[in-house]
């Protein structure tokens, strides 16, 4: 089926509408580009441990079965303010919500009409119901039944999943409008009305800690000749590594049911966002209003911690998990300051709740990370490569409305 290489892998991911319902993933709406990919089926042995007239050990038989895959990836936002990042369905499946904050506008309206371009099969776009301009700006992005499509390089070069701002030579139109490609191949025409968005004016999207309505994923991962197949999947992020200069990386863990790997074709024309990450410089990072001296690296861990549901009517007796705590932890290096300057003791001894915040990368394409409630749980000495340094541990809390930890992407 393949050629058995480590550097060939596909992953997809979207959240559910409900747990044990399998989203339906297409390779044109919800890749994922993943790094340090690692996959183990995890299954309960049951031994059979009876006397009898031998001490040979009878066959065993499997308990309950789980998949647990781990990973890397980006900490990029998306593409434009109101565009989803390409990472959304992983941490909202790693217990966070997500608030969009944008104008979002139906193009597939009884008012405008999808028209088959000379560009290409499956490629449309849209005009007045009587024809002509139908005055639409160039968008942040485009939405194929909720779901954000990836921005294409040119209109001929669409790939199912991908729209273009712009006009095709051949169509003679006189006027810049929206091309898509949907996923399926099929006039947007034929579609429910407001099946095909457009999301302008973007503000914001807001990732932060919920308590409840937690949400589930399904992840398809395709590893050269095999599809590992993961419905209820929960997220834990057991880290967010932010080095001077580089770009921050985020390793992850998924767990949910278990089913029996099975002989693919690895998927081809696969859309991912294309945009570079901003790398971890200029940040402003800030504790209890003081603006930290040099700190060559900073990481946060969510601490999920997620429990199996054991249930005698369930098949292999496992009905699921849920997500049922979370204990936020960080890690700070800093070179050491005079107490004058910063009095990092101080607010360790008193246990001082503190202000955080952190900017990566700049507006349009921004993360700024926000905390009400970090405390200092420990100070130790480090060697900086010979500079005199300390690591700091830090603890995420929640003091009072505000949730322990935001992302804000504008």
């Amino acid at each position: 089926m393949g050629d058995g290489l480590t550097r060939r892998a596909v992953a997809l991911g979207r959240v559910q509408t409900g747990e044990g319902v399998a989203a339906v993933l297409h390779k044109g709406l919800n890749g994922l580009l993943l790094s340090d990919l690692g996959w183990t089926p995890e299954g309960e042995v049951i031994e059979r441990n009876f006397l009898r007239d031998a001490i040979s050990p009878l066959p065993h038989q499997m308990g309950r079965k789980l998949m647990d895959v781990t990973f890397g990836f980006e900490l990029k936002s998306g593409p434009a303010a109101g565009a989803r990042p390409e990472w959304s369905p992983l941490m909202r499946a790693a217990g966070m919500s997500e608030t969009i904050s944008a104008t979002v506008t139906s193009i597939r309206t009884a008012a405008l009409r999808w028209v088959v371009s000379a560009a290409g099969a499956g490629i449309f776009y849209v005009e007045l119901i009587a024809g002509g301009d139908p005055s639409l700006t160039d968008p942040k992005t485009v939405r194929e039944n909720g779901q954000d499509m990836i921005r294409g390089t040119s209109i001929p070069a669409l790939n199912p999943g991908q729209f273009f701002y712009g006009t095709h030579g051949a169509d003679a139109l006189g006027f810049n409008t929206i091309y898509a490609r949907l996923t399926d191949d099929a006039d947007p025409d034929s579609k429910a009305l407001a099946y095909v968005e457009t999301v302008s004016a973007g503000v914001s999207i807001i990732y932060t800690f919920r308590d409840t309505g937690f949400e589930f994923g399904t992840f398809d991962i395709y590893i050269d000749g095999l599809l590992i197949h993961v419905v209820d999947a929960i997220v834990d992020i057991t880290g967010i590594q932010f080095n001077a200069g580089a770009s921050a990386i985020v390793q992850a863990r998924l767990r949910g049911a278990y089913e029996t790997p099975t002989s693919v074709t690895l998927p081809t024309l696969v859309n991912y966002q294309s945009h570079i990450p901003a790398r971890a410089a200029s940040m402003a990072f800030t504790i209890d209003g003081y603006a930290l001296g040099t700190i060559p690296s900073f990481s946060i861990n969510f601490g999920n911690q997620i429990a199996e549901r054991r249930d005698v009517n369930s098949p292999n007796g496992y009905k699921g998990s849920r997500l049922v705590s979370r204990a936020p932890v960080g890690q700070l290096q800093m070179e050491q300051e005079i107490v004058a300057t910063f009095p990092a003791f101080a607010r360790w001894d008193a246990a001082t709740v503190m202000v955080w915040s952190a900017v990566l990368g700049s507006a349009g394409t921004r993360i700024t990370m926000t905390s009400p409630g970090v405390q200092f749980t420990s100070i130790r000495s480090a060697d900086i490569g010979g500079i005199r340094g300390w690591d700091v541990g830090l603890k995420f809390s929640q003091p009072a409305s505000v949730k322990e930890l935001t992302l804000t992407l504008d």
